[in-house]
């Protein structure tokens, strides 16, 4: 194997790493996406450099939902995170808008994760290196220069420069946006965040109705945030507008990290019955997003395509979304070339459907945090736009009169013979199947903007064709598991609804 190039020179050994001369594909960025893209591609066969810059940031803590689990999975992380001893977590304990606490536990006592992101980016990170990725540590990558076969990656190492090419690049550097800065659309006015961090510690545990939850406190400033990440230590993060609550530097930060926590009622008194580990310190955490994602050989992947706010607590759940997709398309690009464009077209769909959905989460929340009083900083976030794409789009399904209709006449009938409408309109759109993107037919429904083919993971068009088979609706819900895996029955129902409230089929 080869190295990489030094510009204006012979290819040669560099920082005592030997390179491949030509990858498949070059991941900048080490963080849970890129470790999460490489782990993929080079377990698919392909020939993947990883760069990874020196980390210099202090740690954070990250809660990881249940819903995160079939991502680890598929990412092939699942039993190498369950070895690391992560502290498992239960759900959230939230004081909300002024509203009494709420303990919410996740449902069907699933439990997630409560991690300090450095030490998760390390299992990652070793992950991708045993499936065969080639880990450059510590590479700054200085630029990309694209070309029409290949992007040039110029890399920083401990003794010098080099430039490394590749067909397929993915910046996955997060924040500081390699590539992706260029194409950054920064949040509307007033809606920044500075997260102010403190890890505090306390023996014995801190006397909460459940010690593995992740605590949430809405205030006028902002909003508190609680991680434990062991039984007797737990981060505590202020979220603040810095135009709107002055945020000093040095000591003073601490100092002022401490009066905004002392005016929570109910994160405060918990805070202080611990003792701080050392001083608090800031970190950027505004939401922003890229006007464009893919383009010929390079994807923005991530946070560095997109940073969600962290109040919907799903950061790491869309980098490894967004990491999985990557691989796929990228896979695609290097088996199948005919299927890349829908391959990018897909990534690109996926990525917008995250932003608009973070933000009419955003948008939510934050209303319910201000109840009608007009305070500056959730009123700039209450007039996010609502959330769209495919969940926007079942939500919409499920308020829809026609839809509900069915729903309830389908669960009257003890017998409901159903008959398939002629000229159904469909069209071919991009979908996954196992790890590469292909065309297949989708449906063309009234009054929703795009072909659909799943709802809530339910396949309509296999619904479609099992649904005349049976006269009854359990029947039909067990051909359906049996042949394409189980699913929850009010989806299976709420599927079949729509395909009758649409025309698609009808109730004999």
């Amino acid at each position: 194997m080869t190295t990489g190039s030094r510009p204006g020179a012979d290819a040669g050994p560099a920082a005592g790493a030997r390179l491949p001369s030509r990858p498949d594909v070059i991941v900048i960025g080490g963080g849970v996406a890129g470790a999460a893209a490489a782990r993929l591609l080079a377990g698919w066969g392909h020939l993947v450099l990883l760069a990874e810059r020196e980390l210099s940031r202090p740690p954070l803590a990250e809660s990881l939902p249940p819903s995160c689990i079939p991502l680890l999975e598929q990412v092939g992380v699942r039993d190498a995170v369950d070895a690391a001893g992560f502290l498992r977590g239960g759900g959230n304990t939230v004081w909300w808008g002024g509203e009494p606490m709420r303990v919410e536990p996740f449902p069907g006592g699933r439990l997630g994760y409560q991690v300090v992101r450095d030490r998760l980016e390390t299992v990652l990170g070793a992950a991708a290196e045993a499936a065969g990725a080639v880990r450059v540590r510590p590479a700054t990558a200085l630029g990309v220069r694209r070309g029409d076969d290949a992007h040039e990656v110029e890399l920083s190492l401990p003794d010098g420069r080099i430039v490394v090419r590749a067909p397929w690049v993915l910046d996955c550097s997060g924040r500081a946006g390699v590539v992706a800065r260029a194409f950054r659309v920064a949040p509307p006015d007033g809606v920044r965040t500075i997260a102010l961090v403190g890890v505090w510690e306390r023996h014995g545990g801190w006397g909460l109705p459940d010690e593995s939850h992740t605590l949430v406190e809405s205030a006028d400033w902002g909003w508190g945030w609680s991680v434990p990440v062991t039984p007797e230590r737990r981060f505590f993060t202020a979220m603040v507008d810095p135009g709107r609550t002055p945020v000093a530097a040095g000591p003073r930060m601490t100092e002022r990290y401490e009066e905004l926590f002392a005016a929570l009622p109910a994160l405060g008194p918990v805070m202080r019955a611990g003792a701080r580990a050392g001083d608090a310190w800031a970190c950027e955490a505004s939401p922003y997003h890229s006007s464009e994602v893919a383009f010929p050989g390079m994807l923005l992947v991530g946070d560095a395509a997109s940073m969600i706010d962290p109040l919907s607590s799903f950061g790491v759940k869309k980098a490894l979304a967004s990491a999985w997709l990557a691989a796929v398309t990228v896979h695609t690009a290097l088996v199948t070339p005919a299927n890349t464009e829908a391959a990018a077209t897909l990534f690109r769909e996926r990525e917008a459907a995250y932003v608009h959905s973070a933000a009419g989460t955003l948008g939510g929340l934050s209303r319910d945090a201000a109840a009608g009083r007009g305070v500056p900083f959730w009123s700039a976030r209450a007039d996010m736009q609502e959330g769209d794409g495919e969940w926007g789009a079942v939500e919409r399904l499920r308020r829809d009169p026609e839809v509900l209709a069915a729903f309830h006449a389908l669960r009257e009938r003890p017998a409901a013979r159903l008959t398939t409408a002629n000229g159904v309109p469909r069209e071919l759109l991009p979908v996954v199947r196992g790890n590469v993107v292909v065309r297949e037919e989708h449906l063309v429904l009234p009054g929703i903007d795009g072909g659909v083919r799943y709802l809530r993971s339910v396949d309509l068009l296999a619904v479609l064709d099992i649904a005349p088979r049976h006269e009854d609706v359990g029947d039909m819900y067990a051909h359906y598991a049996r042949s394409f895996g189980p699913v929850p029955l009010p989806d299976f129902l709420g599927a079949l609804s729509v395909l009758v409230a649409k025309g698609c089929t009808t109730i004999a």
